[in-house]
C-alpha cells in the first residue's frame, strides 16, 4: 500500500533483502527458503514467497534483491 501510493518502501526492501539472507542451519523454514531459492525463478519467489505480482511498484525490485540473494547462495 506505502508503495502503491507513491511513499518510500526503502525500509521495507532493506527488511526484505535482510530475510532473503537468513540462512540458519537445523531451522526448517530456512532450508526450504534457500531450496526455494536455489530452485526457482526470481520473479517465482516474489510471486509466491512476497505475493507481490508483475506491475507492482515493488516487484522488480524485490525481483532484483531475490537474484542477487540467489547469486550470493551459490
Amino acid at each position: 500500500m506505502l508503495a502503491s501510493s507513491g511513499g518510500s518502501a526503502v525500509s521495507l526492501l532493506e527488511a526484505i533483502r535482510a530475510a532473503f539472507r537468513f540462512d540458519l542451519p537445523g531451522d526448517s523454514q530456512s532450508a526450504e527458503f534457500q531450496r526455494l531459492l536455489a530452485g526457482e525463478a526470481a520473479p517465482r519467489i516474489a510471486e509466491v514467497v512476497c505475493g507481490l505480482a508483475p506491475g507492482h511498484p515493488l516487484f522488480d525490485a524485490v525481483t532484483r534483491d531475490i537474484a542477487a540473494a540467489q547469486r550470493v547462495s551459490r
